[in-house]
């Protein structure tokens, strides 16, 4: 076998330098919910479901009606903040370790109503959800410190909400409007108005693309998963029913489908495939009209860990060369 050294020292030493460091990972794999109700994120088992305790406190750095949440890929939590009785409606930023306040993330840019939001090759996407006259409405762009990059894609005054880059190379956005309420279709890089899907009628929010490429949005009332053909655009009818109405959907780790109850203040699960009903998988710890919900990333270093390993692989390196 051959015997590696890096400038003199064996890895296996630097090995156990890393070791002997106390690793401290950002947030786990549990389900992380929006509880427009309680003004928080709660955090729920991402297997058992099981209620872990509140990661962002009730009104946390002004957090009123949290709505879109996401992990960005520095680990830290980014969550939509409801403008009500004069505060202001924002994105704000969490740590992904505790939980604890960092500040408001956007800058450039004032929102009437932020709603969903979702990271994509580190730019953060924003829907803007002010009813159906505002001329910003549609998705908005950030880049990783918060500044405004401007309307991505425009819905021409439809209220938007879910949004997604597809697996066709598409970017795909729910419109609503007074008397309609579709899904649109954008160039990717340019956001460029491209077509529209089937009317579907009532209030469209969380969208997502299922493993047979269709697309599934949430109708929030009557409550219904609609299912999209995403070549055609056109309604393959009611996947799954949420009653009295929905809001959010996500796969879980174990491959079903995770489905927010909005008054019914619980996770409900349904088969990925089929939409049955597999039961409820979280509903306790004070749960309050869940409004969207995300896992947590894959565990890596903080960045203080990644320096505190670092000074040990230095302090290695110069034992050495003080014992030449």
């Amino acid at each position: 076998m051959m015997n590696l050294k890096w400038n003199g020292i064996k890895p296996a030493l630097v090995i156990l330098g890393l070791l002997s460091v106390n690793l401290a990972f950002s947030a786990s794999r549990d389900l992380y919910v929006s509880s427009s109700g309680t003004n928080s994120v709660k955090r729920f088992d991402g297997v058992t479901g099981a209620y872990l305790g509140d990661f962002v406190a009730s009104g946390s750095g002004g957090l009123v009606d949290p709505q879109g949440i996401a992990f960005g890929p520095d680990g830290n939590l980014y969550v939509a903040s409801v403008a009500v009785q004069g505060s202001v409606s924002s994105i704000k930023k969490y740590s992904g370790l505790n939980g604890a306040y960092m500040g408001e993330f956007n800058t450039g840019y004032s929102f009437k109503y932020a709603a969903d939001i979702s990271w994509h090759n580190g730019i953060l996407y924003a829907a803007e959800f002010s009813g159906f006259v505002s001329p910003t409405n549609g998705i908005h762009r950030f880049d990783a410190t918060g500044n405004h990059l401007g309307l991505f894609a425009d819905t021409a005054g439809g209220g938007s909400d879910g949004h997604m880059f597809a697996s066709d190379g598409f970017f795909y956005a729910v419109a609503n409007f007074p008397t309609t309420a579709v899904v649109k279709k954008y160039n990717a890089t340019t956001g460029a108005f491209i077509s529209d899907s089937a009317n579907l009628g009532g209030l469209l929010l969380d969208l997502r693309e299922g493993s047979n490429v269709n697309f599934f949005v949430n109708s929030y009332s009557p409550g219904a998963i609609y299912q999209l053909n995403r070549t055609t655009g056109a309604s393959l009818g009611v996947f799954a029913t949420v009653a009295p109405d929905t809001q959010g959907q996500i796969i879980g780790l174990d491959g079903s489908l995770l489905i927010g109850s909005y008054s019914g203040n619980a996770i409900l699960r349904y088969n990925e495939v089929t939409g049955a009903f597999l039961g409820t998988f979280a509903n306790s710890g004070g749960l309050l009209r869940p409004n969207n919900f995300t896992l947590g990333p894959e565990a890596v270093p903080e960045p203080a860990t990644l320096t505190i390993a670092g000074l040990s692989l230095l302090s290695l390196l110069r034992k050495k060369r003080s014992n030449k």
